[in-house]
């Protein structure tokens, strides 16, 4: 590894510079003027805006995250007029995605860094990033519920000199870097979670804390990464929290504090085959399932039926796995079962309108509805799911009429 970093640091070094010396002249027409801070969105206020904004397609998307910024909006102005003009539509492509607090608290600084040496890592390595995934995977420089740090330039400085051949042997350089120096520390009751950098500098953390330090350093070397979740073990308490990274097509886990288990889709399931649920990945701003790369999947159909049609409004229900005592929500399908797929039906199965895709495991289906008192009327069902199996579940909305002259359960 020293034989590496001595045979390519002094280029690396003059590509960081170069990188430097473009982030610094960009950035010189970025300075806040203090007499707008506190004040809200107004293109006026800023006419080079106007151009800028007349030629984005998203101008309407544009023009609501400054809006929504309140009186931050001169910082988000300011890192659109100090980035090149063929890199803006992707500082405003960030600037539509970023979640609300981060349009409050962002600094110009911090989100040119990120374009600066995102656009760096995207062609400095022998690899390069398919275009249609730069701005999810390279540019997003969201990754979990951390603070909204600077990162890549000291972590690109770092792990640069290190790179391998390929976008795979680098990653398990990383994997190997991050198990050999983590130091493992309990989960803090407040806060939130920590920066990549804090990790970095200090070597501890929690798993997912490293989790996130990895997926930083995949980022700032030009590998697509994303942090992977498995919120809910079906066979172990808690959960659980790894990293893919992207190579020639190929989606490749890797356990950050576990090295020798990279590329193993199986880690968690061997011995325990029902230990993995709902597995999610991070992508950009967004969440995607991802189950089925690690496990054989069933499905659960599940029917909401109010006179005798499916009601596909109703969302008044669950799907929980028993978890450290109790049974738990699984919260990360709800990215799937908020799309209803009102009237379909498989062969030989009953019409649905909610598909959840689960590891294989024992679940909890709930669905709960009040009558026009107020009374709570629960249906729970438990059901074993294998792999490839489908189970249907129906749920009858219609309840019994209150009778008059009768008090409720409620009121009494």
């Amino acid at each position: 590894m020293r034989a590496t970093l001595v045979r390519h640091l002094p280029a690396v070094i003059a590509a960081l510079a170069t990188a430097a010396a473009l982030f610094v002249g960009t950035h010189a027409s970025a300075q806040t003027n203090k007499e707008f801070i506190g004040v809200p969105f107004d293109v006026t206020m800023e006419p080079r805006l106007a151009p800028i904004l007349d030629a984005s397609p998203d101008k309407a998307a544009v023009v609501a995250a400054l809006a929504d910024a309140g009186g931050n909006w001169r910082a988000l102005a300011d890192a659109i007029l100090g980035a090149p003009e063929d890199e803006r539509a992707d500082i405003l492509w960030l600037i539509t995605q970023m979640p609300h607090l981060d349009r409050l608290e962002a600094t110009a600084d911090c989100l040119l860094e990120h374009l600066q040496y995102a656009y760096y890592a995207k062609t400095a390595f022998k690899w390069r990033v398919p275009e249609d995934m730069f701005r999810e995977y390279i540019l997003a420089y969201r990754l979990e519920e951390e603070p909204m740090d600077p990162w890549r330039k000291e972590l690109s400085v770092a792990f640069a000199p290190l790179a391998k051949d390929t976008a795979r042997d680098t990653a398990r350089m990383v994997n190997e870097w991050v198990a050999g120096s983590a130091v493992v520390a309990p989960p803090s009751i407040f806060g939130p979670r920590q920066s990549p950098i804090a990790t970095y500098r200090s070597h501890r953390g929690t798993e997912t804390d490293f989790a996130i330090l990895t997926t930083a350093i995949l980022k700032s070397l030009g590998i697509p990464s994303r942090g992977v979740r498995c919120a809910l073990l079906g066979e172990e308490k808690g959960g659980a929290s790894w990293v893919e990274a992207y190579d020639d097509g190929v989606w490749i886990p890797l356990y950050p504090l576990d090295a020798k288990s990279f590329g193993d889709t199986g880690k968690y399931t061997a011995g325990m085959p029902h230990n993995l649920t709902v597995v999610s990945a991070k992508t950009a701003f967004k969440t995607v399932l991802v189950t089925p790369a690690y496990v054989k999947c069933g499905s659960i159909h599940i029917a909401c039926v109010r006179k005798g049609a499916l009601d596909p409004a109703f969302t008044d229900f669950g799907v929980s796995v028993f978890n450290d005592g109790a049974w738990q929500p699984l919260d990360d399908l709800g990215s799937e079962l908020d799309s209803p797929q009102a009237g379909v039906h498989a062969e030989g199965l009953e019409p649905y309108n909610y598909e959840a895709v689960v590891g294989p495991g024992r679940y909890l289906i709930t669905a709960g509805v009040r009558n026009e008192n107020g009374d709570a009327y629960v249906q729970t069902k438990t059901i074993d799911i294998a792999g490839g199996e489908t189970v249907s579940v129906r749920f009858d909305l219609d309840l019994p009429e209150v009778q008059e002259g009768k008090e409720s359960q409620k009121q009494k």
